[in-house]
């Protein structure tokens, strides 16, 4: 059985939350999302799911952080949904700039989302400790298979231990996505998706390995130009 209560009393209070909010909720079962848990402008979310899981199938995230901070831990994410985690944006506070997502101990295990499964896009700072993201997500034939978390612009992400099935990472000629892999973190590939800076070089963003196991990386390039400076 699975049951919503206390996902929906969590719903109810972010939606009226106001920026500076700490909205904590701690799960006593499992529970079925059929619609997002959005974490609303500058308002933080302490979510500990106590070991249990979170179904969903729904064309929408489960977790949607949106110029918000949130810490996740403790919970298994599966089901169809489009994104089990989304977040996009800056903090709402302009001396600020970063909105922070700290995953621990989060299992996603998508059967065929219908996008990447866990995206931050924006700015901010990302850390998943001991996390796990398998299953089937988005298929590309010029990224890499299997399921994916997709950093877009300076995003600052650290992947601490864990085992993640592959992470594909923006860049752009102004800004680009860091990553750091460590603690014998497991990553089956890295796919960099590069571009051209406006005085011509390379934009890729950078890998640091520090004791982990990255299995291959791939770098994306879309023109001769790019091509040349890969070289």
């Amino acid at each position: 059985a699975t049951y919503t209560a206390e996902v929906d009393a969590l719903k109810t209070k972010l939606s009226s939350a106001q920026p500076g909010d700490i909205i904590e909720v701690s799960l006593s079962h499992d529970a079925f999302v059929n619609s997002a848990i959005v974490v609303p402008n500058g308002v933080k979310m302490i979510f500990n799911g106590n070991g249990h899981t979170i179904i969903s199938n729904s064309n929408a995230p489960v977790f949607q952080i949106v110029n918000a901070d949130a810490e996740i831990s403790d919970v298994t994410i599966t089901g169809k949904a489009k994104y089990a985690i989304y977040t996009k944006g800056a903090r709402w506070d302009p001396e600020d700039p970063n909105a922070d997502t700290v995953l621990t101990n989060v299992t996603v295990n998508m059967a065929k989302s219908g996008n990447f499964p866990v995206t931050f896009n924006g700015m901010g700072t990302v850390i998943m400790k001991d996390c796990t993201v398998t299953g089937d997500g988005l298929h590309s034939d010029d990224h890499a298979d299997g399921l994916h978390v997709f950093a877009g612009a300076e995003i600052n992400l650290t992947v601490d231990g864990g085992n993640i099935g592959g992470i594909m990472l923006n860049s752009n000629y102004a800004s680009s996505a860091t990553m750091t892999a460590k603690n014998g973190a497991e990553i089956d590939t890295v796919d960099v998706e590069c571009s051209t800076a406006t005085d011509g070089s390379l934009v890729a963003a950078p890998i640091t390995n520090d004791c982990a196991t990255i299995n291959d990386v791939f770098y994306a390039v879309y023109d001769k130009v790019q091509l040349k400076a890969a070289l």
